[in-house]
């Protein structure tokens, strides 16, 4: 079905310092867009495998500095999105590390020389944010399988009125409020069809992002 698996193990959740090359769980991510590019047939896209082998070269050979932003929209390309969509990976949570916890200290400490007044917020929303260690009984740890939850309920459900639209990954509200309703309480609070307003149960495509 196309789905792979990942581990990263970082030290840090600044995966795109300009400074550090991101070796490992990056690369391997760079490479699967590489491969993608090379069975591309479509002429139109004959030189996008020329510029992945060059963020890998680059990448190997060690170079201290880099455009994280060039980084980033190589990774978000969305002619390829299915390989990172489909990329199921285990890493270290931002809901089990609060602010004080060393993974954060890169990412807050480039803060307070570049946008002090964003610190502040940061460690709040951080703190916040977090709630993993709080929950001991449930014994989680810091590390966890993450998965695009629309992808992988799409795979599982491909033909009839819950068909899937994989070429640019849209389901209709109607049939978000359907399946949320058959999962119940297996899939968290449950909508029911009459709270939702005629505007809303429209057929109109509804963007997923998820973090």
């Amino acid at each position: 079905m196309g789905f792979r698996t990942e581990t990263a193990k970082p030290t840090s959740h600044d995966y795109l310092d300009g400074k550090n090359q991101p070796t490992g769980f990056f690369r391997n991510l760079i490479d699967s867009l590489y491969q993608a590019a090379i069975d591309d047939k479509r002429t139109s896209h004959a030189l996008v495998k020329h510029n992945y082998q060059r963020l890998l070269d680059k990448i190997d050979s060690g170079s201290d500095n880099y455009s994280p932003m060039e980084y980033w929209r190589a990774l978000h390309n969305p002619d390829y999105r299915d390989v990172i969509m489909k990329t199921i990976v285990k890493h270290p949570s931002d809901w089990y590390f609060k602010k004080g916890d060393a993974i954060w200290q890169p990412f807050l400490n480039a803060l307070k020389k570049e946008a002090p007044e964003w610190k502040k917020y940061s460690e709040d929303f951080l703190d916040k944010m977090a709630w993993m260690q709080d929950a001991k009984p449930l014994k989680l740890g810091p590390s966890l399988w993450h998965m695009h939850p629309v992808m992988f309920l799409g795979m599982l459900r491909r033909s009839g009125r819950f068909s899937y639209k994989y070429s640019n990954y849209e389901i209709t509200t109607e049939d978000a409020l359907d399946i949320q309703i058959k999962l119940g309480n297996n899939g968290g609070p449950t909508m029911q069809k009459a709270e939702a307003s005629p505007k809303l149960l429209r057929k109109k495509p509804v963007h997923i992002l998820t973090h």
